[in-house]
């Protein structure tokens, strides 16, 4: 679109910003042999599940919420913004995911837990 995710909010709206998303997955999701990061509000939308799965398998990267940024993100800037997206998202998470690893100390640590839990080690 352009735009930042903060923009898209601020102009066009969350509703807006979701459906630009699922266009998104929807296209990504017909790819293979790639790797598809998503933002954490991907599971509200229960069509985003079939393109994400199609092709490969989910992995939640599970993170206490302390550690995740808030800056820039305009469902969890506020003080209590993530822990409160976490409490109705945490579910979700856990019924799309094939695997949940654990954020470990360095990306190079998480990505071998990756590879580790999806048995391609």
């Amino acid at each position: 679109s352009g735009k930042t995710i903060p923009a898209i909010f601020a102009l066009e709206g969350e509703e807006a910003f979701r459906k630009k998303e699922t266009e998104a997955v929807k296209k990504a999701g017909k790819r293979v042999g790639v790797i598809i990061a998503t933002g954490g509000g991907v599971v509200t939308r229960p069509e985003n599940y079939a393109p994400l799965r199609q092709n490969g398998v989910l992995v939640f990267l599970d993170r206490p919420t302390n550690e995740l940024a808030r800056f820039g993100r305009p469902l969890s800037a506020g003080a209590s913004g993530v822990e409160t997206l976490a409490s109705a998202r945490l579910p979700l998470y856990r019924a799309w995911a094939d695997h949940t690893v654990k954020v470990q100390d360095s990306k190079e640590e998480t990505a071998n837990m990756i590879l580790e839990s999806i048995d391609l080690r």
